[in-house]
């Protein structure tokens, strides 16, 4: 069977692909393969290039468009917004900075960092 690009089934494949590639990246400067937007298929704007960028990912504040039947998350003037790319991820967007950090490794398959 065929996947066509931007269905559940392709999109699910690059994303375990990319989770299984990242799963041997353990220091700051390690390259990350970034995944794709869980519905959509896109890229992820702002998806971190390495383990360092991420872990300078900065939280959020959010604006509410009344087009919109949720909240969309924004990035702040510190940074890329990690809430936004754990909703594009399809994971919870909840909890303090730190909290969002260690979701989205486990989201992106980072499973160990060098100390």
């Amino acid at each position: 069977m065929i996947l066509r690009p931007n269905t559940f089934g392709y999109i699910s494949t690059q994303n375990s692909i990319a989770r299984t590639q990242n799963s041997t990246r353990n220091m700051g400067t390690s390259a990350l393969v970034p995944l794709v937007h869980a519905v959509t298929g896109n890229a992820i704007n702002g998806f971190p290039a390495t383990l360092g960028a991420l872990n300078n990912l900065t939280g959020s504040f959010w604006f509410y468009f009344a087009s919109m039947s949720r909240s969309t998350y924004m990035s702040d003037f510190a940074g890329v917004n990690i809430k936004a790319i754990l909703h594009a991820l399809e994971q919870p967007e909840t909890g303090s900075v730190a909290e969002c950090r260690t979701r989205l490794l486990i989201a992106i398959g980072v499973v160990m960092q060098a100390v």
